[in-house]
């Protein structure tokens, strides 16, 4: 892959956690953050020049983490009783602790997307062009995203609500792929009316615990 981009997180400090821990991140500017096995030649060069951009490790494609965003990560140690070596079953346990959190929050049917990755391949691109299993709807538009890391000290369940929509990356993608703004169509943290965040992430702390609970501003200061 072409392009340096700095790391997302400091992977290697969450490996050596030995509790299970609920992080949440606060955004103080917005990063366009790349799937592990994408390369920094699918944004055009202007887009380069301008965005701030990082990259996660874990599959997946584009997430745009923007301030005002609900991004709440789950890391789960292999020696933790929640631990499960099944990606699926790990993927909908986080759904569910967001669909219990939501569903007395939001208007409409929330639900937890239990099948396979769906989408056409092409539209993989950007995170939350598809569905995963794990992802929370409402009303059969995307309001959760997730994505997992795992080694085998554990595993990390990153989700997120947006603030922005994604529709955005079409015009940072050098050739996106036809059809792909018609497949972006998901819920924010504004359309949802979620306008107490920290009583959300209160509600989240809650699910599954205990859990040592930790925050972490970007860029860290």
């Amino acid at each position: 892959m072409s392009g340096s981009v700095p790391a997302l997180l400091n992977y290697e400090a969450l490996r050596a956690r030995r509790s299970g821990a609920l992080i949440v991140h606060r955004m103080h500017m917005t990063y366009v953050v790349l799937g592990s096995r994408q390369d920094v030649e699918l944004l055009s060069s202007a887009a380069r020049g301008r965005l701030e951009l990082r990259r996660r490790r874990g599959g997946g494609g584009i997430v745009v983490l923007d301030p005002g965003g609900l991004w709440v990560d789950w890391w789960i140690p292999s020696t933790d009783p929640r631990w499960t070596p099944d990606i699926r079953e790990a993927a909908l346990g986080a759904g569910e602790w967001w669909r219990a959190v939501l569903a007395n929050r939001v208007a409409g049917a929330v639900s937890v997307h239990a099948g396979p990755v769906t989408g056409a391949v092409e539209h993989r691109v950007v995170c939350f062009a598809g569905r995963g299993p794990g992802e929370v709807f409402v009303e059969d538009r995307k309001a959760v995203g997730l994505m997992q890391w795992r080694v085998r000290e554990g595993a990390l369940i990153s989700t997120q609500i947006p603030s922005q929509p994604a529709a955005r990356v079409l015009d940072w993608l050098a050739a996106p792929p036809p059809g792909l703004g018609a497949q972006m169509r998901h819920h924010t943290v504004g359309s949802l009316g979620l306008d107490d965040p920290e009583a959300v992430v209160a509600a989240l702390v809650d699910q599954g615990g205990p859990w040592v609970v930790d925050v972490v501003d970007h860029p860290a200061i």
